[in-house]
C-alpha cells in the first residue's frame, strides 16, 4: 500500500516537473501498469496455485520495489512510462499469492476477518503513505530551495522519495519473509 500510493501520487508530480508533459500523459502512466498487473494476473494466478506462495509474494514485492530506484534515472517521458508499468510485474506475481494466503487463512479464522485484515492493512499503507511522503517531500524540498529553485528542490525531493519506498518495499520483504519461515504452504 505505500508504494503504491507514493507511486501513484508522487509520480504524477515528478513527471509534470521533470518533463512537463500534459495531463493525458500523465494519467496514462498513472494507469499503465494497473492494466499491465490485471491482465497478468489472470496467467500468474496459476502460479499461485502451483507454486509457493510466499516466494512469489517476496519476488514480487522485490520486483515492485526496485523500479522505484529506477525512476530518479529516467530521462525521458517514454521511459519513465517504461519503468512505472514495469512495477506491474510485483504485483501481477504477489497479489494472487497474497488472495491464495488470506483464504487459507480465512478457512480457520473466517474469510471475513481474514480478507478484512488483509484490506485494512493495505488501507493503512495507502493512508500514511501520502501523508508521509509529503512531510518527508517539505522537509527535503525546504532544504534545497535556495540552492536549486522550487521546482528543482521539488524534483530532488520526490526523488529521494522514491529510494525511501523502494527500500520500504525491500525492507517489507525482509520482514514478511522473517514473519512467514515458519509458513507451510498446504497446512
Amino acid at each position: 500500500g505505500v508504494g503504491t500510493s507514493a507511486l501513484t501520487v508522487y509520480s504524477s508530480l515528478y513527471v509534470v516537473d521533470r518533463f512537463n508533459v500534459g495531463y493525458l500523459e500523465v494519467g496514462l502512466m498513472a494507469s499503465s501498469g494497473t492494466l499491465l498487473s490485471g491482465i497478468m494476473q489472470g496467467y500468474t494466478g496459476r502460479l499461485a496455485d502451483k507454486y509457493s506462495k510466499r516466494l512469489l509474494i517476496i519476488l514480487g514485492n522485490i520486483l515492485a520495489a526496485l523500479p522505484f530506484f529506477l525512476i530518479p534515472l529516467s530521462d525521458s517521458y517514454m521511459v519513465l512510462l517504461a519503468i512505472r508499468t514495469s512495477v506491474a510485474f510485483g504485483p501481477a506475481l504477489s497479489m494472487p499469492a497474497c488472495a491464495a494466503i488470506v483464504t487459507q487463512v480465512g478457512r480457520k479464522f473466517g474469510m471475513g476477518s481474514a480478507h478484512s485484515i488483509f484490506n485494512m492493512a493495505m488501507t493503512v499503507g495507502h493512508l500514511i503513505s501520502p501523508i508521509l511522503f509529503g512531510y518527508v517531500l517539505d522537509v527535503i524540498k525546504g532544504r534545497n530551495v535556495a540552492m536549486y529553485g522550487d521546482t528543482g528542490a521539488r524534483i530532488i525531493a520526490i526523488e529521494n522519495i522514491f529510494y525511501i519506498a523502494g527500500i520500504i518495499g525491500i525492507i517489507g520483504s525482509i520482514v514478511f519473509y522473517l514473519m512467514t519461515r515458519s509458513y507451510k504452504e498446504d497446512s
